[in-house]
């Protein structure tokens, strides 16, 4: 994950009921993506890179406040367990990391620990990985590697060699 064009996005919710008009949520004048809410629906994960790089972030829904970096050397990709009292996601080495959540009225959130290596080629704006809903199974998409030059063998007249 590399800063995006700094141009800036903004995070909208919209109501389903009422007027149903966009609501903003947050516009820092940086790039955000991958918002994620959490299974109760009070908090919100998102990925920023108003640091400079892309990192993950936790703020109260939907008012964006208590606001706070969740990964410490970069990250994105954020994903909750069910429970809500784990964050796991993708450092910028490509690592899986959790975060234990403790989250009510207020959040706290402990120290980022690896998972465990991956060998994605990251990047902020595509899912890369999921995780079943009690955190102990990842899926991760992994790069194929690809021959240099792979060579290639074309067959004329099959239909001959057929009737030998």
């Amino acid at each position: 994950m590399t800063p995006g064009s700094k141009n800036g996005t903004a995070l909208y919710r919209l109501p389903l009921s009422g007027e149903r008009k966009p609501e903003l949520l947050i516009e820092n004048g940086s790039d955000i993506d991958e918002a994620r809410l959490s299974p109760d629906g009070r908090w919100i994960a998102y990925d920023s890179n108003e640091s400079g790089r892309w990192e993950t972030y936790v703020a109260s829904f939907p008012g964006f406040t208590q606001q706070r970096q969740v990964s410490s050397a970069g990250g994105g990709q954020a994903l909750w367990r069910k429970d809500s009292k784990e964050l796991f996601y993708l450092s910028l080495d490509a690592k899986i990391m959790a975060v234990d959540v403790k989250a009510g009225s207020t959040i706290e959130t402990g120290v980022p620990h690896m998972l465990f290596q991956t060998k994605i080629s990251v990047d902020p704006v595509l899912d890369q990985f999921c995780v079943t809903p009690d955190g102990q199974r990842f899926l991760v998409g992994e790069p194929v590697p690809v021959e240099e030059d792979p060579a290639i063998t074309v067959v004329v007249n099959w239909p001959a060699m057929l009737r030998r």
